[in-house]
C-alpha cells in the first residue's frame, strides 16, 4: 500500500477494534442496545416515489464501483467456493460495511452455479436494497431480521437451506448496529439449520469510509480489492448460553482477523510491485 492507501486501512482496522471493546460484556445483550431499535419510518407515497427514483440509481452507482474496481485475489478461496459450488450449505456472514463487494463476489458465485439468498431488513429502510437485491442479486431476497420480529425470515431461511440448498448471505451486526457486534441470532439461524458459518470480509487498497453507523466501506474507483474467506464454523445443535456467546466471539474474532489478512496481501503484493 502507498501512504495514502494506509490511513484507510489502519482507520477500518481501528473501528473495528472500538467495536470489539463495546462487546466486552459476557452476554453481549447491553451493548447491543446501545443502537436504536428497529425503524420506525412508514411507507408513504413520497417515500415509495423516492425509491421509484433511487433504485435505478442505485443500480447504476453499484454497476459503476463492480466494473472499475477489481477483486485480485480470494484468500481462502476453497472454503467458501468448494463448498457453495458442491451444493453444500453455509450461513455466509460478513459485517454491515462490507457489503458493496462481498455481494460482489457472492453474485459471481452464483453465476457460477451457488445457490445464495439475501436476508434484509423488512422494514422500510430495506425495500431499496430489496429491491435492488431482486433486480441485480439473482439469488432469492428473505424480508425480516434474525433479532427483532424476525421469527418468519428465520423459519423461511431454515426451510430454504434445509430443502432448498440456499446459503443465505447475512449482516451479523445489521441492520442497525452497533457496527462489528456479532449478534446472536445469526448463530442459532445456523444451529437450526445446521448449516455452518462462515465467515467472509474485504480488504481495497483505496476506499471512503463513510460516517455512517456502520462504517460504510466504498472502495474508489479503479483500485484492486482482495477478498478473506475463512473455515466454515459448525454450530452444535445443542447449545447453552456460554457456548453461544463464545461463538458468537469467536466469529467477531474471525472477521477481524480475515480483514486484516486481506490486508496484509494487499501490502505484500504492493511491496513486490514495488521493488520489481
Amino acid at each position: 500500500m502507498n501512504e495514502q492507501e494506509a490511513p484507510q486501512a489502519s482507520e477500518e482496522v481501528q473501528d473495528a477494534d472500538d467495536a470489539r471493546s463495546v462487546s466486552e460484556p459476557a452476554s453481549g445483550a447491553r451493548s447491543r442496545k446501545q443502537r436504536g431499535s428497529r425503524s420506525k419510518r412508514r411507507m408513504t407515497v413520497g417515500r415509495r416515489f423516492l425509491y421509484w427514483i433511487g433504485v435505478p440509481i442505485g443500480m447504476l452507482v453499484i454497476r459503476f464501483f463492480w466494473h472499475t474496481c477489481r477483486i485480485v485475489h480470494v484468500d481462502g478461496r476453497s472454503h467458501i467456493e468448494d463448498r457453495l459450488l458442491r451444493g453444500e450449505t453455509a450461513v455466509i456472514c460478513y459485517w454491515h460495511r462490507h457489503q458493496l463487494f462481498c455481494w460482489r463476489y457472492l453474485r459471481q458465485l452464483i453465476d457460477r452455479g451457488a445457490r445464495i439468498g439475501w436476508l434484509i431488513s423488512a422494514s422500510v429502510d430495506g425495500h431499496g436494497p430489496s429491491e435492488i437485491a431482486r433486480r441485480m442479486g439473482g439469488g432469492i431476497v428473505f424480508r425480516g431480521s434474525t433479532t427483532s420480529g424476525g421469527t418468519d425470515a428465520l423459519r423461511a431461511m431454515c426451510k430454504s437451506i434445509v430443502r432448498d440448498h440456499v446459503s443465505p448471505a447475512t449482516t451479523p451486526d445489521g441492520p442497525y448496529g452497533p457496527h462489528s457486534v456479532f449478534k446472536p441470532g445469526i448463530v442459532k439461524l445456523a444451529q437450526l439449520s445446521g448449516a455452518p458459518l462462515l465467515p467472509l470480509a474485504y480488504c481495497a487498497e483505496r476506499a471512503w469510509v463513510l460516517r455512517t453507523w456502520d462504517r460504510f466501506v466504498i472502495p474508489r474507483p479503479f483500485c484492486r480489492i482482495v477478498m478473506a474467506a475463512g473455515e466454515p464454523v459448525p454450530v452444535p445443535r445443542r447449545l447453552d448460553e456460554p457456548e453461544m456467546e463464545r461463538l458468537r466471539q469467536q466469529l467477531e474474532r474471525e472477521l477481524q482477523v480475515l480483514f486484516e489478512r486481506a490486508r496484509a496481501r494487499l501490502q505484500s503484493s504492493a511491496q513486490s510491485a514495488a521493488s520489481s
